[in-house]
């Protein structure tokens, strides 16, 4: 369809709309659905048809609220800013109305990168809040706190409202608008900072006198240390950071919780020290929103995690291990799949001490991985729950955390080993005990019901040397080449998850290089990337000793499928929500260069990064290695045309182009914007029946061996192995 076409049709629902034909309306709106990819546009006139003619307001709201990415001004924004005004007004939610009209004022002004000149709503915010502020701390009473929180929720300043919320809680006096402060990333945190019985440490930075001393007198009521460094906006970044770190210097916890403005705490990142102590925990919202307070801790890693795990970390990391080997299997809502996991970890011919970590991170409600670890009864495994619902990564640094083994390496809960593989990777380390880290080959297993036409897709290596298993040695900057030039080798990286392992030495030395573990996108790439930049070499053993699964229940799998349903958009932003309150992950500036759309390519694009970020990558790469270019077309060429979140991520990746300088936003909007936005007909049955045809073929060849492990009547991943053990002892004679 061509363009004026498409704007034609979503001009002449407008107008429906506006006559008050709402029947019409909706056959056209039913007409255009089925048009991918669906823009902002069609969703902000679906809102307004529930607004104006079904008057169903909430489910509205849901929708305007998931689709659209308000961090600059693109086609569809305004419109729909202005829609979630009217609704406001029609809810008569006259604070929710003001700071819908604050945040049109600030779109309608915007540029790329920043603000033309205050509003006149803008204008008269700071005036007021400064006003209030004044008066708070002359009489602190709580009608003036009322009044002060409900400015400071206009205004966007969502920390510092969040403490007087908090405050106010404490005195009887509970604002409806605290609920929903508390879904906010990481504030979940920041209240256990502000209720804990230790007498936390806060930094403020801030350049307003006023405005330090109502946070100090909110947090002194809480009984919290405060340090105040007040800024004139003369001070070099490396001049904050070094104040900040002589106060962590002395405290016994060694880590400060930091408030401060986003642009300063993007400015502490960027410090030499700050890449490896100081981390932000809000998630950045706009330019145009980063004059607000944000969230952010400096310090001890170990301390921040210890708070999130409920547990000694640094005893964790330094106990004398008790076992040779630990497989940890962070799991959750996968009870389905483990058992079958779990029992080819328990059929090793390893005759040496292992264990088996269960760390159960379900949020289905049950018992049901506890229940059947119970059921198994082998005391080779040992069952923990979390101490509170984890994002991806968390809950695999928590799983690692809690290992008691000399090498440690883990599974997902749909994953398998060999027989062989304890045996070998024993006899590997003995030869090799100089490295920290050991990686080697996997196979791969589609358990039925994935991915449609992959199911049951099985494949290995094609060779199987009985006596001998080959090791090289790999140097960790060619891996991260490798990755780099061909993106589909980034699970060749050495991820300390199914395809390789570590040392318990080996965590030190990744806290002392980088500040932090597992504190990435995700737990597999990420990790993979740190480790191919700080470990020289690494011993790869070319023989299969696992088989990565997927399944419907895998995690990785579930955060790189796209969003085909509202209904189902909400559901992930419900879970984002809550595993992101305490330990969520938040971008630095330094990973904000790439938009996080989904996992795969992605983990890798922001993963390099990352380890920018963390210092141990030059900085120079950002200008004179990366291809943008290359990045950002990949990146966006997976995305799926089908996904209700498909125009937001565009218009990610475009901001992403338009922050590299005018030639690189020039060229996304010649080159990729009108390609990806170009209208076609969808039929979801034939591409529905189209993704159950099998997707792959099967070979028996030296180098690989790819089989439809149906037909040998495997259902389940450890009869999968099985099968591999076989085709190990006898030969691929028997194989159809």
């Amino acid at each position: 369809m061509k363009e004026q076409e498409y704007k034609a049709g979503i001009e002449e629902i407008h107008q429906l709309l506006k006559s008050g034909a709402y029947t019409q309306a909706k056959e056209k709106l039913d007409t255009w659905y089925a048009y991918k990819p669906v823009r902002l546009e069609w969703f902000v006139l679906h809102a307004a048809y529930l607004v104006f003619a079904e008057k169903k307001l909430d489910e509205a709201k849901r929708i305007l609220m998931d689709v659209a990415w308000e961090a600059y001004p693109y086609e569809g924004i305004l419109d729909r800013r202005k829609l979630l005004t009217r609704i406001y007004q029609k809810e008569d939610d006259p604070v929710e109305e003001q700071r819908s009209l604050l945040l049109t004022e600030l779109l309608e002004k915007a540029e790329y990168r920043g603000i033309t000149k205050d509003g006149v709503l803008e204008a008269q915010y700071r005036a007021k809040i400064a006003e209030y502020e004044e008066l708070f701390l002359r009489d602190g009473t709580v009608n003036t706190g009322k009044e002060l929180a409900f400015l400071l929720y206009g205004y966007g300043e969502q920390v510092l409202c969040f403490l007087l919320c908090l405050w106010l809680k404490v005195r009887g006096e509970e604002l409806p608008i605290l609920e929903k402060l508390c879904e906010i990333q990481n504030f979940g945190y920041l209240r256990e900072q502000l209720e804990s019985s230790r007498r936390e440490t806060f930094v403020i930075l801030s350049d307003r006198q006023c405005q330090a001393d109502v946070i100090t007198k909110l947090l002194r009521d809480f009984d919290r240390e405060v340090w105040t460094l007040a800024l004139d906006g003369t001070e070099e970044k490396e001049e904050i950071a070094a104040a900040v770190d002589e106060i962590v210097r002395n405290q016994e916890a060694g880590i400060v919780t930091v408030l401060g403005t986003g642009s300063m705490a993007d400015q502490i990142e960027q410090t030499q020290s700050g890449k490896k102590y100081f981390r932000r925990l809000s998630r950045w919202r706009g330019d145009f929103l980063e004059t607000r307070f944000c969230l952010g801790w400096y310090g001890s890693y170990l301390s921040y995690i210890s708070s999130i795990y409920q547990m000694d970390v640094r005893a964790a990391l330094d106990r004398e291990p008790e076992y040779d080997f630990s497989i940890v299997i962070p799991v959750r809502n996968a009870s389905r799949t483990l058992r079958d996991t779990i029992r080819t970890c328990l059929d090793q011919e390893y005759e040496g001490t292992y264990e088996i970590v269960i760390s159960d991170n379900s949020t289905d409600g049950t018992d049901a991985v506890y229940r059947l670890i119970q059921e198994m009864k082998d005391t080779r495994i040992h069952y923990y729950k979390t101490p509170r619902d984890l994002q991806l990564s968390k809950s695999f640094e928590y799983a690692f955390l809690l290992s008691k083994g000399a090498f440690v390496f883990s599974l997902g809960a749909d994953d398998a080993l060999f027989p062989w593989t304890l045996q070998m990777l024993s006899e590997v380390r003995k030869e090799y005990d100089q490295y920290q880290v050991i990686a080697w080959k996997r196979g791969f297993y589609a358990w039925p019901g994935f991915n449609g036409g992959q199911q049951n897709q099985l494949e290995i290596p094609g060779e199987f040397p009985v006596e001998t298993y080959p090791v090289t040695m790999k140097k960790g900057q060619d891996y991260l080449a490798y990755a780099m030039l061909d993106p589909d080798r980034m699970y060749d990286l050495p991820m300390l998850y199914i395809n390789s392992g570590f040392c318990r030495t080996y965590l030190t030395e990744a806290l002392e290089r980088t500040g932090s573990l597992w504190d990435g996108v995700c737990q597999d790439v990420y990790m993979g990337t740190v480790t191919a930049s700080i470990v020289p070499e690494i011993p790869l053993i070319d023989y299969p000793l696992s088989i990565a699964g997927m399944s419907s229940s895998s995690m990785g799998a579930k955060e790189n499928a796209g969003t085909h349903s509202l209904h189902q958009s909400e559901k992930i932003e419900n879970r984002e929500k809550k595993d992101n309150n305490i330990g969520g992950y938040c971008a630095s500036v330094y990973e904000r260069c790439y938009p996080i759309t989904s996992m795969d390519r992605v983990a890798l694009y922001v993963s390099i990064l990352s380890c920018v970020a963390r210092g141990i990558l030059p900085e120079s790469w950002m200008t004179q290695v990366f291809d943008w270019k290359k990045w950002i077309h990949n990146g966006v060429a997976r995305l799926d045309i089908r996904d209700v979140y498909f125009d937001k991520k565009l218009h990610m990746f475009r901001y992403a182009a338009m922050q590299q300088g005018e030639e690189m936003a020039s060229w996304f909007d010649r080159e990729i914007y009108p390609r990806m936005l170009q209208e076609k007909k969808v039929d979801e049955a034939y591409l529905d029946q189209l993704q159950m045809q099998k997707s792959y073929h099967e070979e028996v060849s030296k180098e690989r061996i790819v089989l439809d492990a149906s037909k040998y009547g495997i259902d389940n991943i450890y009869d999968a192995s099985r099968l591999i053990v076989r085709i190990k002892a006898e030969g691929r004679d028997f194989l159809k």
